[in-house]
């Protein structure tokens, strides 16, 4: 926790002088005025100020089957943070191919208590209450198999927990990639889950593709049990996410796909409970769909949305290109399954009524071999920054270099008012084969620090020491009236005058990775000059607003009891 004790300055009932968006951001409901507890607080501020990133290796180590990296392998596997001993601090939670699963204790100073757990062979993992019955679990994606939930019953004196293997009610089929919200405003957690089939088949042999498939699937919570609905037989999943694609306020499920297959979108029905059809409702995609983050990129107020591919990130160094020639020789640059797909990152910005992509315009549509890439405001400048993590090794694909290992580095930018701009400065280029990554303050300092989880490397956390322009609010959402404690799927706005910004409350975000913690919103400093106005977008629709009291940089958002939507 921080050293400064937290100060209430404000803990009030808010039920008026929430504006009204101008884009549906959640749901399609009504845009209801409901109370909330607005708790506003003050932490003194220590950060320093070195102007980069400080690496601080953990124990830990996502590994493979033998000294030979091959598919699959290869994609290596998340992490997610959470404060899971209530302490103030974010634990984090290490998925793992061959070793134990990981939680690793925040003991202050970037200093880590590791328990093993006795359970492994995973890829993606989320930390939140599955089932509504308030306490937290470990959901972990198995890639082979269906989900494991570990449910966090109590802690131990020696500063560990006890968790103990829980179902999840009608979840059966595997899964590589998941996403969690609400996506019926109904107060629970839903799920999508997607499957690697190549995966699977190589796991399974050719009979499997044969079979009826794992493919795309949608659990609807009902009363703590999933109901499941196929949505498609098969599927190249790494990454599934909820995303409004046809502009109607509704959380529609966006699944993104490996081996040039394009990428699906089903649409959310709302209130008819229809079907989910699938919806080409996108100008760009990418060829190979790595990882997804929805964010706010050019700060008008709507979401939008970046995806990782594969793409150098120059054609000009011999060295690299030669590195890469094979996979290109070998159909990198054959025709596209869809006209839409480019082998590149895609960036789309949200234009109101139509999407349009602007990667290759504000020089991020490359950025090497690329699996998570997320948004955060690392300088508290007020725009968005970027940070991708990237390699590969695989002896199928890269025989032909030492390792099997395909060595870049990872690529940090800068947000501006006119795109984005390298920041190699801030010792961020990491070559360890990232994977799995996140943005959270894991020392309590009030800015972004960052966790990745790396491929038979050992795990790092980047510090960020950077010299800041403005300061942060960071914000916790609780919604104790219904099973959906954390309330998932919220979205926060900041206004002062004329501008805002604007985060949305994911379990899972990037590549196989998950995050249960405060949301963070950089203000620079001119912006606190001029007043601060707080909105929470709550799952349903319904608005909680509130004045930012000055100097107030930390803030728990209640929903009120009997604060529904209509």
């Amino acid at each position: 926790m921080r050293a400064a004790a937290l100060i209430l300055m404000l803990a009030g009932l808010v039920t008026g002088g929430a504006s009204t968006p101008g884009d549906p951001l959640v749901t399609a409901a009504p845009s209801a005025v409901v109370p909330a507890q607005f708790a506003w607080g003050y932490n003194a501020s220590e950060a320093t100020c070195e102007g980069s990133f400080v690496r601080h290796k953990l124990d830990f180590k996502t590994v493979t089957r033998g000294p030979e990296v091959t598919y699959y392998d290869s994609n290596g596997a998340g992490v997610a943070a959470a404060d899971l001993d209530r302490d103030g601090d974010l634990d984090l939670v290490f998925a793992n191919l061959e070793g134990p699963n990981t939680v690793a204790w925040n003991q202050g100073g970037m200093q880590f208590k590791m328990q093993r757990l006795d359970h492994g062979r995973s890829r993606g993992v989320a930390v939140l209450d599955a089932d509504g019955n308030g306490r937290l679990d470990l959901v972990f994606t198995q890639g082979l198999g269906s989900l494991s939930r570990f449910e966090l019953m109590d802690l131990n004196a020696d500063g560990g927990g006890r968790f103990e293997r829980r179902t999840l009610p009608g979840v059966l089929t595997p899964a590589y990639a998941m996403a969690w919200t609400d996506i019926d405003g109904d107060g629970d957690l839903d799920l999508a889950t997607a499957s690697y089939d190549t995966l699977l088949s190589k796991a399974q042999g050719p009979g499997f593709l044969s079979g009826a498939g794992a493919g795309v699937m949608l659990y609807e919570n009902v009363d703590g049990r999933f109901h499941g609905t196929k949505l498609a037989d098969s599927s190249q999943a790494l990454a599934v996410t909820f995303f409004d694609v046809n502009h109607d306020g509704l959380p529609d499920l966006l699944v993104g796909n490996d081996f040039e297959v394009p990428d699906d979108a089903f649409i959310n029905p709302g209130e008819t409970a229809g079907v989910w059809e699938r919806l080409d409702a996108l100008p760009t995609i990418t060829q190979n769909t790595m990882g997804f983050d929805v964010a706010d990129f050019d700060g008008d107020g709507r979401l939008d949305l970046f995806a990782t591919d594969m793409k150098p990130p120059t054609f000009t160094e011999p060295e690299r290109v030669a590195a890469w020639m094979p996979l290109l020789q070998r159909g990198y640059e054959q025709s596209r399954v869809s006209d839409q797909q480019v082998a590149e990152n895609v960036m789309l910005l949200n234009r109101g009524d139509r999407f349009e992509n602007v990667a290759y315009a504000r020089g991020i549509d490359a950025t090497g071999w690329s699996w998570s890439g997320l948004a955060g405001d690392l300088n508290h400048d007020g725009f968005q920054d970027l940070y991708v993590v990237n390699g590969m090794v695989a002896k199928e694909a890269f025989g032909h270099l030492p390792d099997y290992a395909l060595v870049e580095p990872n690529h940090a930018f800068e947000g501006g008012a006119g795109g984005f701009t390298a920041r190699n400065e801030w010792g961020l280029a990491a070559t360890d084969s990232g994977r799995g990554m996140i943005l959270a303050d894991i020392d309590s300092d009030g800015d972004l620090d960052v966790v990745i989880n790396n491929l038979n490397a050992p795990a790092v956390v980047f510090e960020n020491r950077l010299c800041h322009q403005g300061e942060s609010i960071q914000v916790t959402l609780k919604d104790p009236t219904n099973a959906n404690a954390d309330a998932f799927g919220s979205v926060v706005r900041l206004h002062s005058g004329d501008r805002q910004w604007v985060r949305r409350h994911d379990a899972t975000r990037g590549y196989l990775s998950g995050y249960n913690g405060p949301l963070h919103v950089g203000v620079p400093n001119d912006a606190a000059a001029d007043g601060l106005t707080l909105d929470v977008v709550w799952p349903d629709g319904a608005i909680s607003a509130s004045e930012v009291p000055q100097g107030a940089n930390v803030v728990t958002v209640s929903r009120a009891a009997g604060g529904g939507a209509p």
